[in-house]
């Protein structure tokens, strides 16, 4: 009973260690949850051999703003602005993108929940980067934190299924707190990836 709790806590860390609610989360599609007023976010990630920081400032209930490092590559700006605000019987609608010296890429997002409570959808299209399309699932496995009888916490966790314009990843999101997430993720068939996201208020 030991040897299989520890092999369950040690399989469910794994794959959750590495950005609105745990079920919003795909990993690089972009989506039209915003990031709200009066937050800051830092998002790291690595996917697809890239490795990408980001700062966002949420400084209206409809505008984000802040800036993206591509390592290795380019610093650009990035915006988010909310469209239409995500209803029981339509989706959230936002237009986004992230300009540089040598880019400019921009998309319009949609995302909704999909029936069941912890199931969301969101689809984007646009230039640039996203001139191929991209969507995600994001499917919540346990709502609540579980407190094991040796003092463990398990996280929230959720199963996230989405295609970048170059193919499918897949992967884990955790949610240590309310303010801090991890995933863990495959660009199936090459390698690994994983992510951090702390949000803080100002």
């Amino acid at each position: 009973m030991k040897k299989s709790f520890v092999l369950i806590l040690l399989t469910t860390m794994i794959f959750s260690i590495s950005s609105p609610s745990l079920a919003s989360r795909v990993l690089t599609a972009p989506t039209a949850d915003l990031l709200g007023s009066g937050w800051a976010e830092l998002d790291y990630n690595y996917l697809r051999g890239q490795n990408s920081l980001e700062f966002n400032l949420g400084l209206h209930p409809r505008v984000n703003l802040g800036v993206r490092q591509y390592f290795g590559d380019s610093l650009v700006g990035t915006a988010k602005i909310g469209l239409v605000t995500e209803g029981k019987d339509r989706p959230g609608l936002a237009f986004g993108g992230e300009v540089g010296l040598d880019r400019q890429d921009f998309y319009l997002a949609l995302s909704k929940q999909l029936g069941a409570p912890g199931l969301r959808g969101h689809v984007a299209w646009g230039s640039g980067r996203y001139s191929k399309g991209m969507a995600g699932l994001g499917l919540v496995l346990n709502p609540v934190q579980v407190k094991t009888g040796q003092g463990w916490v398990l996280p929230t966790t959720s199963l996230v299924l989405e295609y970048d314009g170059h193919g499918l990843n897949g992967g884990l999101v955790a949610q240590f707190t309310p303010d801090f997430q991890a995933y863990l993720a495959t660009p199936f068939g090459q390698g690994v990836g994983f992510g951090l996201n702390y949000k803080v208020a100002f």
